[in-house]
């Protein structure tokens, strides 16, 4: 038995990466774990590895948003935790940004969160709740090629605090994560060499791991949390305090 058991948290993007590893810990400690993903595949892949439900969906789309809250009510109840990782990163320089590429990180990352959160902030008005908001080391310093992704990640860390204000009679907290380099299926296709040049940079001497977010996801959805409200929690090895890029 641990804190979690019982209580009934949404994981989006969980098909893989980050977010599949915050599920992955709450389903470990016993939580009633609701996951989604645009990949039905992934979706499949994360229910056939563990005891939790789940339903593939856009969370860009307000329609799949409100099909993915009504389906964790109609499996359990009840959602006592959220957290908002859905998103996509688009390198681009920013002369060459289209209005199509530009809509579609906006509508993922800002929109959809904004929308997600709104959706389950109703549910947890009676009983209070933990969110977490899933942002970017990008959001604090710029980074070549990532206009549009800093701006919707800058964006989150500022709703963080603004909803942390308007929520918090409802005793629900809201907090965001930004991750620094982090080792995933996705950042590897980076280069071949992103473990080793993220390792030469950060000062810990290592990019994180998958582990490492959830950790701190699992301590800002515990009660051990309970008095930090509208923070952006920073999980990066220091990488911001010295702004070095790998290139």
């Amino acid at each position: 038995m641990t804190e979690y058991t019982g209580k009934t948290a949404i994981v989006t993007a969980a098909g893989s990466g980050i977010g599949y590893a915050i599920a992955e810990a709450l389903a470990h400690h016993g939580a009633n774990v609701v996951i989604n993903d645009i990949d039905e595949n992934r979706v499949g892949r994360f229910l056939n590895s563990h005891k939790a439900k789940g339903i593939p969906g856009d969370m860009s789309s307000l329609s799949d948003i409100h099909e993915l809250a009504e389906y964790a009510l109609s499996q359990f109840g009840k959602i006592d935790m959220l957290v908002a990782n859905a998103g996509i990163t688009h390198f681009a320089p920013f002369i060459d940004i289209g209005e199509t590429d530009f809509d579609k990180v906006v509508n993922l990352n800002l929109k959809g969160t904004f929308f997600l959160t709104q959706r389950v902030a109703r549910e947890m008005k009676d009983r209070g709740g933990k969110i977490i908001l899933m942002s970017s080391n990008i959001s604090k310093r710029a980074y070549p090629d990532l206009a549009i992704y800093s701006m919707t990640k800058a964006a989150i860390n500022m709703m963080s605090r603004s909803l942390s204000l308007e929520l918090a009679p409802y005793r629900i907290n809201v907090n965001t994560l930004a991750p620094g380099p982090t080792v995933t299926e996705r950042t590897l296709q980076e280069g071949d060499d992103y473990r080793k040049a993220w390792s030469e940079i950060v000062p810990t001497g290592k990019p994180a791991e998958v582990q490492d977010i959830a950790h701190a996801a699992l301590f800002l959805l515990s009660e051990k949390a309970s008095q930090i409200n509208g923070q952006t929690i920073f999980v990066d090895g220091g990488w911001t305090g010295i702004s070095v890029n790998p290139i």
